[in-house]
């Protein structure tokens, strides 16, 4: 009988802090779909995409890690919108 292998997970560390999201009841059941696809729990499912879409918006916006840069941005396009 083939067993299943260890579910993937981020390395645990002591300085990491978890954070809770909402999801509709239909992003669930994708979450836990794609997740059990490849042996993935929920949150590290969720953490993944996490990751992948802070990379897609780093490169979208040219982020590199400098924390002032990232805030500048953030809060030109928080302003731009509440432009109309």
């Amino acid at each position: 009988m083939p067993t299943k292998p260890p579910a993937l997970r981020a390395p645990r560390q002591p300085d990491t802090v978890p954070v809770a999201i909402r999801l509709t009841p239909t992003e669930v059941a994708k979450a836990d779909r794609y997740g059990a696809a490849e042996f993935r729990s929920r949150a590290a499912f969720a953490r993944l995409m996490f990751l992948r879409g802070m990379a897609a918006y780093e490169r979208e916006y040219a982020l590199g890690t400098d924390e002032a840069q990232c805030d500048a941005i953030a809060l030109h396009r928080h302003a731009d919108a509440f432009v109309g």
